[in-house]
Parts: structure tokens; C-alpha cells; sequence
């Protein structure tokens, strides 16, 4: 990997020949959380599940921004982590892999902040905790635009889901304001933490000041009545379409007391 950062380093050294005014202004970091998220109890998870996630998240990531860390202090470059934050702001049960990688990301990036500020203080930090996004915006425009293409030789259908959302009836913040943001980290307008997107500001409030009990409550609550609907829907099917199993142990029954 050194030799890989040098020569990226040369490519960015306006002495080497082609000249240019290229430079390093911002170096993004994206530790996702687990996906899709594993509503797992801790008891239940392996130890490759956990060695996998770590890995992956976590140490990868992190042992690449170590890397070009010389270059960014050089270069005075900003250092922007995007990661969603509305599940492990609550750090809900069953959830441990997605609370141990937002976790420590979160000590990570405050560990980070503290060494740099008492060395050189040239490096932005800024984390981005994301909410929920409306994408419907993106697909109705992207539909239009395969509809008004006059050397269209795919059927719409082909290129546009199906299951288009109304954009009127879907709740998030749409994606331009994420460009938007990064944009404004990127030039150096931005600093410390920046919430964009549906929830984000609301629920890290909520996890910070809220009881571990009342939280559990609230998502056993949410959990119940998911699971009561569930059942309502299962009861209606039943009745609706009978239950064979029944039904033949009726008929034996007949057959054998004729």
C-alpha cells in the first residue's frame, strides 16, 4: 500500500511533470453499517459473523485513512465519515453488530479529532450522521427522462421500478441536500458534526437523553403491534380460505365411523 500512496502522491506533486494544479482536497470515509442489518441477539451471533463485520467496517477502513494520513496533513485536507445514524442512535436490542460499528466509529472519529487539533490543527474533521432520504424525487426524474428520449429502443418498463413512491407521500429529505453539504465540507464550510436527512439530529438527541428502559420500551411497543397486525393478517387468511389440515381430519373422521 506505501507504493500505491506514493505514486498517487506524485500524481499530485505539481513539480512532476505533466505540470497541473491538482490537490487533495477532502478524503471521504464510509463506514457503513452492517447491511442488510442482522436483528440478531449477541448470544446467537458467531464469532465469523463478528470477525467478518469488524473487518470489514471497521479495520478496513481504518487502516486506509492511517495510510494517507501523511498525505492529508501534507495536502491540509479535510477528512469527511459518512454513516447512517437513526437505528444505532438508540442502540436498540438485537442490533449489536450495527451499534458496535457506529460505536466505535464514534470514538474513532473523537480520538482523531483530539490528536490532530493538539498537533498540526490543519485537518477538518467533520462527521456526517444520516437520516432517512427520499429517493422517489430521483426515480420519477429519471423515468422522465427515459419517456421524453426519442431514440428510446427500451420499453420504460425495463428501465424504471415499478414500485415508483409519490414523492408528495414519502417522508425524507432529498438527496440534493446531502450533495449540498458535502459540497460545503469539502470547500471548508462545514465543521464538526452535520446532520442531514429525516431523523438524524432527532434521534441522536433522543438516545443521548432518553432511558435505556423507556427507548426498550418504545421499540417493544413498536414490535408488539407489529406482530398483532401480523396475526390479524394470518387470522384473516384463515378464515377466509379454511384450514385443510382440519378439514381432512374431519373426512377421515366421516370414513371411518361409516
Amino acid at each position: 500500500m506505501s507504493s500505491t500512496i506514493r505514486k498517487f502522491n506524485s500524481l499530485l506533486d505539481p513539480s512532476s511533470p505533466p505540470k497541473h494544479p491538482l490537490s487533495l482536497s477532502s478524503f471521504i470515509v464510509l463506514p457503513q453499517s452492517p447491511s442488510p442489518p442482522q436483528s440478531r441477539p449477541i448470544a446467537d451471533l458467531s464469532v465469523d459473523s463478528w470477525s467478518d463485520c469488524l473487518t470489514t467496517h471497521l479495520l478496513s477502513p481504518f487502516t486506509l485513512l492511517q495510510a494517507f494520513l501523511p498525505l492529508i496533513s501534507s495536502h491540509k485536507s479535510s477528512i469527511l465519515f459518512l454513516g447512517p445514524s437513526n437505528t444505532p442512535a438508540l442502540s436498540p436490542p438485537e442490533h449489536g453488530l450495527e451499534n458496535v460499528v457506529a460505536g466505535a466509529t464514534d470514538r474513532y472519529i473523537s480520538t482523531l479529532r483530539k490528536e490532530i487539533s493538539s498537533t498540526s490543527g490543519s485537518v477538518n474533521i467533520v462527521q456526517f450522521k444520516l437520516g432517512a432520504f427520499n429517493h422517489a424525487s430521483d426515480r420519477e426524474a429519471f423515468k422522465m427522462a427515459v419517456a421524453l428520449r426519442p431514440d428510446n429502443n427500451v420499453t420504460s418498463h425495463d428501465n424504471v421500478p415499478q414500485n415508483t413512491i409519490d414523492s408528495r407521500n414519502t417522508h425524507g429529505t432529498p438527496l440534493r441536500q446531502l450533495h449540498l453539504e458535502v459540497f460545503d465540507a469539502i470547500v471548508g464550510k462545514r465543521t464538526g458534526t452535520v446532520y442531514v436527512g429525516r431523523g438524524s439530529r432527532t434521534y441522536d438527541y433522543l438516545g443521548k437523553v432518553m432511558p435505556d428502559g423507556l427507548v426498550g420500551w418504545m421499540l417493544g411497543l413498536k414490535s408488539s403491534k407489529a406482530d398483532v397486525q401480523r396475526d390479524e393478517k394470518a387470522d384473516e387468511r384463515v378464515d377466509g380460505e379454511g384450514s385443510p389440515g382440519w378439514e381432512k381430519v374431519d373426512q377421515i373422521s366421516g370414513e371411518e365411523s361409516a
